[in-house]
């Protein structure tokens, strides 16, 4: 499995998700792409998938 970016996400305020990583471009594209897929599903249950936006 390829590497992840190490990363941290805050919730300074109900309603505002921060996050960030650090790293190489591929690794936090990698990184950011799965905690998307992650909040997709277990905040709007919806498929772990990526929006279309990212896949087009």
């Amino acid at each position: 499995m390829p590497a992840l970016a190490p990363g941290a996400m805050t919730l300074p305020r109900p309603g505002l998700l921060l996050a960030r990583w650090l790293g190489r471009a591929t690794e936090v594209r990698r990184a950011a792409g799965a905690a998307i897929a992650a909040l997709r599903a277990a905040a709007l249950e919806q498929p772990a998938r990526l929006p279309r936006l990212w896949t087009t």
